[in-house]
């Protein structure tokens, strides 16, 4: 009897120990860096709404345990290959079939509320992303019959993609978790509509390019166009400087040959000056030594009586060296103005070459007609009439600097006052 009381104690110890470590093990709960926790009493069914952040080994109790929830971005998709299809109508009621991937985050700070919406079966993570699958699910459906089909097949692909992140943002944040990204790719029509759009897009396609290739041409024209403009440009300023720089040639020109004219009338009026000068001091010797004759003479008739006959023997001499004097002065006179007249002819010739010659270039170089060459004639003889008290209403402007006209024209001259 008291060897099976023993037994029993023994056993009794064995349960009670082994039940010890049992309890002692689950006591202990893992959480990992990836994870965040919620503390959970099984036997009173409470969960702590603060969050456990910090990984390690934790001593809970043997009636406590951990809803842990990744921190890390979590996605699910609707394509062939994960098995479930996302299949949906457009705004026409066309089968369409969408290949989508959702990624997503859990919001930390809101897991207590999480856990109480959608529980921990089978696990914290799996409970809350099947809602997530039924959420995301009923919007892109929504989304999707909001476009026509040919929205999923061009440009506007990028604003149907945009649309649907944005309203499968709005609806996850509702249920604690925030959108990351929605990609949406593989797109089914039907072979009708897919064909039809291709059809739709080529032609458009090869409307860009004609259009493109017109806009080209249109282009190529205008840059000719304005080539050409500007090369005749060039080429009308260029025989602009040339026709003045023609101008200013033959004005020098003109102007040395009037110099060298000048030159040699003032020249021709020194030399007569001199030669006017020799005789006048040749006559002035010579009048000199008839004074001094007469003087001599006078001298020696104050005892004789030829003195009267010497006297106006004396007064003869002087009357003909004055006469003399006066002949020579004349003849200098009329040499000296001779030669002034020739030498005012041959400028003025020379003034009439270079003025038919300057009116020519004005007429066949610079393009002028003869109208503009007359006004350029008269408005230059305006130039110098400051004292008039008549005056035209002539901006004083020169002919060539006048622009926006295919030849250089002269301002018109017309009575602007009194």
């Amino acid at each position: 009897m008291e060897d099976q009381q023993k037994k029993i104690g023994a056993c009794c110890g064995c349960v009670t120990f082994i039940t010890l470590i049992v309890l002692l093990a689950c006591s202990f709960k893992t959480q990992t860096e990836q994870d965040v926790c919620l503390e959970y009493h099984t036997i009173t069914r409470v969960v702590n709404p603060t969050p456990e952040t910090v990984p390690g080994l934790k001593a809970l109790g043997p009636f406590a345990d951990l809803l842990c929830y990744p921190k890390t971005v979590q996605q699910f998709e609707y394509s062939s290959k994960s098995g479930s299809v996302l299949n949906t109508r457009t705004k026409e009621g066309l089968n369409i079939g969408i290949d989508i991937t959702v990624e997503y985050t859990f919001n930390l700070a809101s897991l207590k509320t999480l856990f109480d919406l959608v529980g921990a079966t089978p696990s914290p993570k799996e409970a809350a992303q099947n809602l997530y699958k039924r959420v995301a699910l009923s919007t892109i459906i929504n989304v999707a019959s909001l476009f026509p089909a040919n929205s999923f097949m061009s440009e506007d692909r990028g604003n149907v993609s945009s649309t649907m992140t944005a309203a499968v943002s709005s609806a996850l944040s509702k249920y604690h978790a925030s959108l990351r990204s929605l990609q949406m790719r593989n797109i089914k029509l039907d072979n009708i509509f897919t064909n039809a759009i291709d059809t739709v897009l080529q032609e458009k396609l090869t409307q860009d390019r004609l259009a493109q290739k017109r806009q080209t041409d249109i282009e190529e024209v205008i840059r000719v166009r304005l080539n050409r403009r500007e090369q005749i440009a060039r080429d009308r300023q260029q025989q602009l400087i040339e026709a003045n720089k023609q101008l200013e040639l033959e004005v020098s020109q003109r102007t040395q040959k009037l110099v060298v004219v000048l030159q040699d009338a003032n020249k021709e009026r020194e030399r007569s000056s001199r030669d006017r000068a020799n005789r006048l001091t040749q006559v002035a010797g010579n009048l000199l030594d008839a004074d001094i004759q007469r003087v001599g003479e006078l001298q020696r008739g104050k005892t004789s009586a030829e003195a009267l006959a010497i006297r106006m023997t004396d007064e003869i001499a002087i009357s003909t060296a004055d006469a003399t004097v006066t002949v020579v002065s004349a003849n200098a006179d009329k040499y000296t103005s001779i030669k002034a007249g020739e030498a005012q002819g041959e400028r003025i010739e020379l003034l009439k070459a270079a003025e038919t010659k300057h009116y020519k270039s004005l007429l066949n170089d610079a393009g002028m007609s003869k109208e503009d060459v007359l006004r350029h004639n008269f408005l230059n003889a305006l130039e110098g009439q400051t004292d008039s008290q008549l005056f035209l209403g002539y901006k004083k402007v020169s002919m060539f600097a006048e622009t926006g006209k295919s030849k250089p024209l002269l301002k018109d001259v017309i009575p602007s006052r009194i």
